[in-house]
């Protein structure tokens, strides 16, 4: 759902629904990394955003995308 809302252009309840996938599942990967795409070119919110991106990191190291992630963290500490 969260998804598709984000496809929507409605951000805010993009989160809200990420948000419940993460109170079902702590560990609910895609909804870290989703969260994280949202914050950080929707909204805007580049701490959020990092700490999301980490999270995903944290839950799955090897992904696919991990090395992706790990740069687009850099840019967005470096647009500080």
């Amino acid at each position: 759902m969260g998804t598709s809302y984000r496809g929507l252009r409605k951000p805010e309840k993009a989160i809200e629904e990420h948000r419940k996938a993460i109170k079902i599942n702590s560990n609910h990967v895609n909804a870290h990394r989703n969260m994280a795409v949202v914050f950080a070119y929707d909204l805007h919110e580049k701490q959020k955003a990092i700490k999301k991106f980490e999270k995903y990191l944290e839950l799955a190291p090897n992904a696919s995308d991990a090395s992706q992630i790990r740069q687009t963290i850099l840019d967005l500490k470096a647009l500080k």
